[in-house]
């Protein structure tokens, strides 16, 4: 049951959205064929009392044609009420939290936060962890809160935490600094440090700098370090969780990059850039290259990208070339996408790989647009196969009731 905000007769309520149909058609690690089709579902309706009120919505739906399965999920479903006064915000169902050490928590319970005095602002969450694609054993619970700290224009900066209990115990429990810093008009850090106090370590330090001392060059630097065991070790997506051939507990990753762009007119960008990276069981390896970007309005662009990586590993050693471009007819848009890999040694059968897209969109109206997309592939394991994808793409927005 959702909980009675009082507020003022809206004068009208709105509800605006997005539907998004895929249907694929591929080959699985098997051989077999598969063609799933996916639907993407996003809702907001606002205005429900004195635009303080709003209901949000977003899931998936996959069925597959050939294997006849079908999976879904809810990925948030939530009532909002904001004012506008102090800038507070609570969200309840299935809320989406994005503070500090909760980078990305899925959660059934409640959100909120506010602005206090002397530009201090806080927030808080708490409820039952959503889980995806994966079924940990035992009851949770996970809440955390952010105090951050500001001066408009020169820098936010955050303390946080996050606890999730299981059986009543200590499952997780991590805490977190993030900052934003702008010090000069042409200068900004961002970055965050995460620790895990359950393994009693570090689990990344993660920093990127943007200094831009010339209008028409700007410098990225990148500086991270990632302990594999504390980042994932409680991780609810399957896709992240330790296995045979996925993710080792036991690595270590720093990863040090620079990249200079360069906007040579108001078309044509150049980029050049290099990463270092360094781990403790897979060895090092050097990445370096640059690509070309030209632009001009809406649809029509093109690029060129060459990149080398050297590593300890064989299979680290390749260059890889990308070619891309698209061109906008009217309501036509065309595209192209050329990816070839050059490997140092025959690692698995073939040291080639490479794949080709064409990619064709229709805007039958404003709101709705329609596509097709057919890529080629070919390398040791994925042999001459042949992918396609149809698309529908349908946004829409709509006012209901209302008056003077």
């Amino acid at each position: 049951m959702l909980p009675f905000i009082p507020g003022s007769t809206a004068s009208a309520v709105t509800l605006d959205g997005s539907s998004r149909s895929y249907l694929q058609t591929r080959e699985s690690g098997g051989g077999s064929r598969l063609i799933p089709g996916y639907e993407y579902l996003d809702l907001s309706a606002g205005d429900l009392a004195g635009e303080a009120v709003s209901v949000h919505f977003g899931g998936w739906a996959r069925y597959d044609f050939e294997q006849e399965n079908a999976k879904s999920n809810i990925q948030y479903a939530f009532v909002s009420y904001r004012r506008k006064e102090d800038n507070t915000l609570v969200d309840l169902g299935r809320v989406l939290v994005f503070e500090g050490v909760a980078a990305a928590e899925r959660v059934d319970g409640a959100y909120a936060r506010t602005d206090l005095a002397r530009n201090f602002s806080l927030s808080a969450f708490g409820g039952v962890p959503a889980e995806t694609g994966i079924d940990l054993p035992g009851a949770s619970i996970i809440y955390g809160a952010r105090l951050s700290h500001q001066l408009p224009d020169l820098y936010r900066l955050g303390i946080s935490a996050l606890r999730e209990e299981k059986n009543d115990d200590d499952f997780r429990e991590e805490a977190g600094v993030d900052l934003w810093l702008r010090p000069l008009a042409a200068v900004e850090l961002t970055g965050r440090s995460n620790y895990d106090s359950v393994s009693r370590d570090w689990m990344e330090h993660s920093y990127y700098l943007s200094i831009a001392p010339l209008d028409k060059f700007r410098f990225n630097t990148e500086a991270a370090w990632y302990r594999y065991e504390s980042l994932f070790r409680t991780t609810t997506t399957a896709a992240l969780q330790f296995g045979p051939g996925l993710l080792d507990p036991n690595e270590t990753a720093t990863i040090l990059g620079e990249e200079v762009a360069y906007t040579a007119t108001d078309r044509v960008s150049v980029f050049a850039n290099v990463r270092l990276y360094s781990y403790e069981i897979a060895g090092n390896a050097t990445s370096f290259g640059g690509r070309i970007n030209y632009s001009q309005g809406r649809g029509n662009a093109a690029g060129l990208s060459i990149n080398r990586v050297d590593g300890d590993d064989a299979r680290l050693q390749y260059t890889q070339y990308r070619l891309y471009g698209s061109r906008r007819f009217g309501k036509i848009t065309l595209a192209a996408d050329l990816i070839d890999v050059e490997f140092d040694e025959n690692t698995a059968g073939d040291n080639n790989a490479y794949s080709a897209s064409l990619i064709t969109a229709y805007d039958l109206m404003e709101s709705l647009r329609l596509g097709a997309d057919v890529e080629y592939l070919n390398s040791a394991l994925l042999e001459d196969e042949v992918r396609a994808l149809l698309k529908i793409i349908y946004t829409f927005g709509f006012k209901f009731g209302g008056g003077a």
